[in-house]
């Protein structure tokens, strides 16, 4: 029984120890419920606006940086607007006459085989007709066309 005894006696100062310790846990938690906290930016106040500034006068040297960026490519460019709108016209110009000369090379040859064709038949004609209406010639003709 004395055991027992020590143990209830040993749980009973555990539990006031434990009471004791929650009172002050609610203690502190009132006072940190009614404790204010101020965040004082006096000391940042200066530091923020010297960044602020210091942003502002980054910026206004990119966009000086980039306004003089944009005004040298407009500057740089290699050709005029008219050059190459001359040029277009040019090389236009060009491929039409290559193209027209083509085809009236081809139609001129196309004539001039054609003409060819009708004067070597004319002439086969004429010759023939030459010899069929003189049997001298023709005798002459085959004199000859047997010797060579």
């Amino acid at each position: 029984m004395a055991k027992i005894e020590d143990l209830t006696e040993l749980l009973v100062s555990e539990l006031s120890e434990f009471e004791k310790g929650i009172a002050k846990l609610e203690v502190l938690e009132k006072r940190i419920n009614n404790t204010k906290i101020e965040v004082n930016l006096k000391e940042l106040q200066p530091i923020i606006a010297a960044h602020e500034s210091a942003m502002i006068v980054s910026k206004q040297h990119q966009e000086h940086y980039l306004n003089r960026l944009e005004m040298l490519l407009e500057n740089a460019k290699v050709y005029p607007k008219w050059a190459i709108i001359t040029f277009m016209v040019l090389i236009l110009i060009t491929c039409i006459s290559i193209f027209y000369v083509y085809t009236v090379k081809s139609n001129a040859l196309i004539a001039e085989e054609t003409a060819y064709e009708n004067g070597k038949n004319t002439a086969s004609e004429h010759i023939n007709k030459y010899l069929s209406e003189n049997p001298k010639a023709f005798e002459s003709y085959k004199k000859w066309a047997e010797s060579k």
